[in-house]
């Protein structure tokens, strides 16, 4: 009778096993297409307990304390992004109104030579990139209308989860420490150490991004190029990307002023983003956010790139998560291996 109630047991531990590995796979297949809203609104909802709880406390309607920090939220998100969009179709029409102008090919064509390219070679050269930029613009409409979609519906999903995290936030902490299969103070250790790392992660992330995005915009506008307040906030979002970041608009900027005549201002423009700028950034990171111990740039680097691929924008926090994880995962199990006072073990 023991060895078939054992068998029972193991029988059943493992279709639990199964089923749990089952609804994991069919919860990624569902939520990957919002799993950037689902995220970020999990994450943002957390880090806004502390104030969401004191406030609340103050006026005595949590509910309407959270619907009030969502509309908040919503009004700093939607705002910019619309201004950003716009601008950015602006910005789209004025290069194909120039690339169309006659004298736009031959100026480029002009500074080429003077870098010592041949007449013919950097006539040809411009032609063709003018043509495949043309054929790329067009080829991008769908994709881009894709991807608007997309978004507005991540939004959407970013504010519903944001409200519910508010609200039920400090149920769900109780909720993981009462599933995690270990004793409680470890299982209270492993879920302080990923809060502690999501918040590091996050705000060295997005506090820093949004920082050099604001100082780039400055050096943009100190080095004379066109619209700062448009292409900083363009170099924000493309902070978020490690090792390319604003290089993706510093490059062509600094080529195309140098080309042009404005060696200065392109010198000074590849200068901020590829040698003040990581050092600016670090600055920040250190006085804003600290030192996130046991989160190697490595794996930032190789945690976002993998997280993008796989999860879309939500990888730029996923994925290095993930792997910053691995430490605090062991250290909790080589805890549990060590015999302390106090904590049972088989004997």
């Amino acid at each position: 009778m023991a060895d078939d109630g054992e068998r029972n047991r193991r029988r059943s531990s493992r279709f639990l096993v199964a089923l749990v590995a089952l609804i994991g796979v069919a919860g990624f297949v569902l939520l990957k297409p919002i799993v950037s809203g689902v995220t970020f609104g999990l994450v943002v909802g957390f880090l806004l307990q502390r104030p969401y709880q004191r406030v609340s406390r103050r006026l005595r309607a949590p509910r309407l304390v959270a619907v009030g920090f969502v509309a908040l939220l919503c009004i700093a998100l939607d705002v910019p992004l619309f201004v950003l969009g716009w601008r950015l179709v602006t910005e789209i029409r004025g290069f194909v109104d120039a690339a169309r102008d006659p004298g736009f090919g031959p100026s480029l064509a002009h500074g080429l030579v003077r870098l010592g390219v041949p007449p013919d070679a950097a006539g040809a050269f411009v032609q063709q990139a003018s043509a495949d930029a043309m054929a790329w613009l067009h080829g991008a409409t769908l994709p881009t209308l894709g991807f608007v979609g997309a978004l507005l519906m991540n939004a959407g999903v970013f504010l519903f989860v944001l409200y519910y995290t508010l609200v039920s936030g400090p149920r769900f902490v109780k909720w993981v420490l009462d599933a995690l299969p270990l004793p409680e103070r470890h299982a209270r250790h492993l879920v302080e150490a990923v809060a502690d790392r999501m918040r590091n992660l996050f705000l060295g992330t997005f506090l820093v991004a949004t920082c050099l995005g604001i100082l780039s915009g400055v050096a943009w506008w100190l080095a004379g190029f066109p619209d700062p307040v448009f292409w900083g906030a363009v170099m924000t979002v493309l902070n978020l990307i490690p090792a390319l970041g604003m290089g993706l608009v510093a490059i062509p900027a600094g080529a195309i002023a140098i080309l042009n005549g404005r060696v200065v201002a392109g010198v000074a423009i590849l200068a901020w983003a590829f040698l003040l700028s990581p050092l600016v950034g670090n600055a920040i990171r250190a006085v804003f956010v600290g030192k996130t111990e046991g989160v190697h740039p490595i794996l930032v680097l190789v945690g976002t790139v993998g997280g993008v691929a796989l999860f879309g924008p939500a990888g730029i926090l996923l994925g290095p998560l993930v792997l910053s994880m691995l430490d605090p995962v062991l250290a909790e199990w080589e805890s549990l291996r060590e015999p302390r006072e106090g904590f049972p073990h088989a004997e």
